[in-house]
This record gives structure tokens, C-alpha cells and sequence, in this order.
């Protein structure tokens, strides 16, 4: 009831019920007294005429009532075909949705909101929302209604190109699984490692290939009884590297980066140290500043936060940059952080809280997630060497997504890491590593500091295409560390040529949609050609639906989303009950117009 034909509507309403009321008073000083009837005729022919503009207005434009909002019910996978609803709301079915009978089946989302544009609210049931209806979703979404977490895995995180011989490891979790184990199987079906795990649990599991070329390991996860309950190929590049190139930047000068650059210098690393003196002195036996290009030339950056806490921002911003890049970061907190510092490390991934004081730390026999060796002398000897105690910061650095590195005796997380963009960010807590060389378990000492090098450090000097999570034949995928001009090559020899988005992550990165599953050759000219693989469409039906229910949980809470169901909105009402007012008004008009009092009628004839 506003706007531009409100207001011509009231006027002409306005200026016919004043020409009926003037013509009204006319007649009426003009007619007899005797004509006039009743004292109670004129004032009730005046009421009239108004109630009838009256009416006629409120029939030609009925006011606003509240009305409650209808929501648009959308079905996803796993959501119930017959879902409960109110009078007003609008069910959809999207095509990986039940068939519902009563459910209006649309290509995507986008083009039920276009088709239903006066819905206020849009509630999501069953796994979630895919990527092609993620990005048509508004504020009007308003509750995610999605199911328990699946029994399989809900988070996986592959492994990186190692050199031959190098552990890779693979990491993740399990949804509603009551108990069971987690086996990573070689490509000669023999298991070489296992893990328990429980419902919501996280695991790690370490391998290591042996020959240089592409093998596809497997991972399954199995229940008390034994019975797989899901399986999924796990692809590993084995190839050739050059000696890793890492630079180490300390506060000050310490036996632990002096025991460190021993131990590279005999395992031919090429590792350089940047020792702090203080007062602005810095001592290197070959100095160059930290700039994005000098960056480039190094694969594992390792630093303290006192370092950390002397870098310009300049600095900073570039190491930030290469990591995206591919070059790895490993933080190594010697004490407790500044403000300054716990939000730097934050926004690379590396929360870290606590950290005041130190503790002490068993570290006894191989990792419970490497794989199994035969038995050799070698390994009976550390058998028989007494657990050795270290010490370390009492940092809490878990999370959902990190994966563990190293942990104790007692479980706790002594190294773990993060991806950030096509690079890794770990932290390292333990304080006197060192100590283990001194007790003459200097291999032990050699194969934890390989361990990071190899799992943090960029592939190859170069970084090559990197898959941001798990591709499927049919899904779009995301690929990083593109150069202009790259080829995609799929298995049966089709070529694509990505479209590199600076937006699209950290990095150059394009997105690509293979139709094959398989390994999919990257093609980049003078810097040689990378390989991915490419799951088929129906790997870990379970890993798909969690990442769907996460990432519509996200998108969720970003919205502020609440759980309210569909709330009140203004509508137009109806006409008719206005417009048999008016009928009655126009009616008694008509009556009392023509109303004669009986002297009058007798006396006519």
C-alpha cells in the first residue's frame, strides 16, 4: 500500500467522494422539507458515500498482512524422501536427492531460487550441498540439518612425492565407526603398517617406497570383525631428488642447530645457519636477505620465534609467499611467544597455546606408525637401550587438521604439520633432540630430522602441480603450482590447458574437470612434467559425504545461520471481504437515494 499509484488512487477516490458529498448537500438545502424524510437521512447518506470510497480503495489495494514465510525444504543425498513441513513451504529435490513424490525436482539450486523467489529462507537436509550449488547460496539460508557423520573416513591427506627409500606418510579420520583398524596395503597386498582407531579418531601411517616410478598403495578401513568398510587408493610418486636445500635461521647459537648442521653436512643436505649475536650482528657464512626470489632457491625453511620475531615485514610476507609456493616451514619454538608471534604462526596455520614451561619426554622405539622392518641386529641393539628423556615446551599444536609427525610415549604431539597452499607448515616442540646423538643414538637422531625434512620440504628445487585434496573423474579439481602454458594431459592422451586464477588459491591455480580416473600428466615446458591422480567418481562415497556436510556447515555458520525455522514476512491480503463491504455500502446508498416517506409517496398518486 505505498507508492506512486497509491497516491493517484487516493486522489481520484478523494475528488469523486467530495463531488458526491457536494452534490449531496445541494439536493438536500434544495429540497423540500417534507422531501428530506428522516433528520437522521442526511448524515447517514454522508457516512455512507466516505465508507464506500473508503471500501473501494481497500478493494483496489488490499493492506499488507503478516504472513509466515514458507521455506524452500532442499533434498540432498542421504536425506529423508518424506521430510516434515509446514503450510507454505516449497520442497525441492536436487538430482543426487531422494525421489520424493511430493518434491519438485530442479538441476541445482540455483534454479529453484530463481524459480521460488519469495521464499525468506532455505533449509538444507541430508549430506549437504556439492560445489555447484554452494556458490548459489544467500543469506536466506537458514538451517543445515545434515546427518550423523558417516562410518568411513572424513578426512584423508595423501602423501607428497618422496625420494626412494624416504618414508611418505598418509594421514586422516574416521566418522561414526564404533572400533577398528586402518591398514595401508603395498601394491603386493602385503600390509605394512596398521592403526586401532575409534568413532571420531584420527590416525597416521607411515610407508615407504622403495624403487623410483608410481605405485598405488591402498587404504582400508576395517571393523572389529575385520570386514572392510571402505577402501581407497592411495598414489605414491617415488622419483629422484637432489640433495634438499635448507636454510636454518636461529635467535642465538645453541648446541641444537650446531648438532643439526653436523648431521646434514654427513648426510650430504645442503643446509645453511643464520645464527643471531644480538645487537643487530648475525653470523653466516653466506648472507642474503629473505626476498621471495631467494626463497625460491630453498626447500625447508627452519626457525625459532626469536628469529621469527626479527624479521621485517617485508620479510615476513615473503616467506608467507614461498611457503604458498611450495617451500616447507618448520617452527621451532624455543620458548615461551609474544602476542605478535602466536598470531603471525596462526594465520600460516600453526596454532599454538601455552608453551610457558617445559616437561620432560620419553622417547623410546620406532613410532608406532612407521612401517614394519625385518628384524636385524642393528634394531636388537636399540631394543636393548634404555628410553631416553628429553625435554620439551608444553605447547598444545593439535587440531582437526593437522597430522602428527612424532609423538612420546605418553601420545603427545611432539611434531605435526598443515598444508598452506602447495607448502607445508610443521612444528617442532622438542627442546634437546640433540641428546640422542649424545647417547649414541645418532641414527635415531638421524632418521626423526630426516622424517620432517622429507615429509616438510618441497618435492623437487622446483615445485611442480600440486592437487589441492582428492580429485574424482567428474568433480572439478583444483590444481596449484601452474606456470602459463601448461598442459593436462589425461590417461587416453587428451590435452586441457588450464586457465591459471590468481583467486583461485595461494599460488598459480586453475581448476580443471577430468572425465578419467587415473594418472594425469602435467606438462610445463623447461620445467619438466609433474604427474596427479585422479580417483574414479565413486571412491569413498563416505569421504565425499563428509567433506560436503563440513563444507555446508561452513558456508552455515559463515552466513550466521541460525536454527530458527521460516520466520514472518508482509503480504498483500485479500480484496474480497473489502469488496462485500463495498457492495453492502453501494446497496444502502442506493436504498436511502430512493427512499421516499410515505405522505409523499401517497400524496404523488
Amino acid at each position: 500500500m505505498s507508492g506512486p499509484s497509491s497516491a493517484w488512487l487516493v486522489a481520484a477516490i478523494t475528488i469523486g467522494v467530495a463531488a458526491a458529498l457536494i452534490r449531496l448537500s445541494l439536493w438536500w438545502r434544495a429540497a423540500p422539507v417534507a422531501a428530506r424524510g428522516p433528520t437522521w437521512r442526511f448524515p447517514v447518506l454522508v457516512a455512507l458515500n466516505i465508507a464506500a470510497a473508503g471500501l473501494l480503495y481497500l478493494t483496489l489495494d488490499p493492506p499488507d498482512v503478516g504472513l509466515r514465510s514458507g521455506r524452500l525444504i532442499v533434498l540432498t543425498a542421504g536425506a529423508a524422501a518424506d521430510p516434515a513441513r509446514e503450510t507454505g513451504d516449497i520442497l525441492v529435490s536436487l538430482p543426487e536427492g531422494p525421489q520424493a513424490r511430493l518434491a519438485e525436482r530442479v538441476p541445482d539450486l540455483a534454479t529453484a531460487l530463481r524459480r521460488h523467489p519469495e521464499v525468506r529462507t532455505v533449509q538444507v537436509l541430508g549430506e549437504g550441498l556439492t560445489a555447484r550449488d554452494r556458490e548459489a547460496i544467500d543469506r536466506r539460508l537458514d538451517h543445515v540439518a545434515p546427518p550423523a557423520p558417516p562410518r568411513g573416513l572424513t578426512a584423508l591427506t595423501l602423501p607428497r612425492p618422496v625420494a626412494p627409500g624416504s618414508p611418505f606418510i598418509v594421514a586422516g579420520s574416521v566418522g561414526a565407526v564404533a572400533a577398528g583398524t586402518v591398514e595401508l596395503v603395498d601394491p603386493a597386498d602385503a600390509v605394512v603398517a596398521r592403526a586401532p582407531i575409534a568413532s571420531g579418531g584420527r590416525f597416521t601411517l607411515a610407508g615407504a617406497a622403495r624403487a623410483a616410478g608410481l605405485a598405488l598403495f591402498e587404504l582400508r578401513v576395517k571393523d572389529t570383525q575385520g570386514e572392510v568398510i571402505e577402501r581407497i587408493d592411495i598414489p605414491v610418486e617415488t622419483r629422484d631428488q637432489p640433495a634438499p636445500r635448507v636454510q636454518v635461521l636461529a635467535g642465538a647459537p645453541g648446541p641444537e642447530t650446531r648438532f643439526l648442521r653436523r648431521w646434514a653436512e654427513d648426510a650430504g643436505i645442503d643446509l645453511s645457519v643464520q645464527l643471531s649475536l644480538g645487537a643487530g650482528v648475525t653470523l653466516t657464512a653466506a648472507p642474503a636477505p629473505l626476498t621471495a626470489q631467494s626463497l625460491s632457491e630453498v626447500d625447508l625453511l627452519v626457525i625459532d620465534e626469536r628469529r621469527w620475531e626479527a624479521l621485517s615485514a617485508g620479510e615476513r610476507g615473503a616467506v608467507r609467499t614461498a611457503v604458498a609456493g611450495g617451500m616447507g616451514l618448520l617452527l621451532r619454538p624455543t620458548g615461551p611467544l609474544s602476542d605478535a608471534t602466536r598470531r603471525d604462526w596462526a594465520a600460516l596455520g600453526a596454532s599454538l597455546s601455552g608453551g610457558e614451561n617445559t616437561r620432560p619426554l620419553v622417547l623410546d622405539g620406532a613410532e608406532a606408525d612407521n612401517p614394519p622392518a625385518p628384524p636385524s641386529a642393528e634394531a636388537a641393539n636399540a631394543d636393548t637401550t634404555p628410553p631416553l628423556e628429553l625435554t620439551r615446551r608444553d605447547f598444545q599444536h593439535g587440531g582437526a587438521d593437522a597430522v602428527t609427525l612424532l609423538t612420546d610415549a605418553d601420545g603427545v604431539a611432539l611434531a605435526s604439520w598443515r598444508p598452506y597452499g602447495a607448502g607445508r607448515v610443521g612444528v617442532w616442540i622438542v627442546a634437546d633432540s640433540y641428546g640422542l646423538v649424545l647417547t649414541g643414538q645418532g641414527d635415531r637422531y638421524g632418521e626423526l630430522w630426516s622424517r620432517m625434512f622429507g615429509t616438510l620440504g618441497r618435492p623437487e628445487g622446483e615445485a611442480g602441480a600440486v592437487l589441492r585434496g582428492i580429485a574424482r573423474a567428474g568433480e572439478r579439481a583444483t590444481l596449484c603450482g601452474l606456470l602459463q602454458g601448461s598442459e593436462i594431459i589425461a590417461p587416453d592422451g587428451r590435452r586441457t590447458t588450464p586457465v591459471i586464477d590468481s583467486r583461485a588459491g595461494p599460488g598459480p591455480c586453475a581448476a580443471f574437470w577430468p572425465t578419467r580416473s587415473g594418472w594425469h600428466t602435467v606438462s610445463a615446458g623447461e620445467r619438466g612434467d609433474s604427474v596427479v591422480y585422479v580417483h574414479p567418481a565413486e571412491a569413498t562415497p563416505s569421504l565425499i559425504a563428509a567433506e560436503r556436510r563440513q563444507a555446508t556447515l561452513d558456508l552455515s555458520a559463515s552466513l550466521g545461520a541460525s536454527d530458527a525455522g521460516g520466520g514472518s514476512r508482509e503480504g498483500p491480503g485479500s480484496p474480497w471481504p473489502w469488496f462485500l463491504g463495498l457492495l453492502v455500502a453501494l446497496g444502502g446508498l442506493w436504498w436511502l437515494e430512493r427512499y421516499r416517506p410515505a405522505e409523499i409517496a401517497v400524496r404523488d398518486r
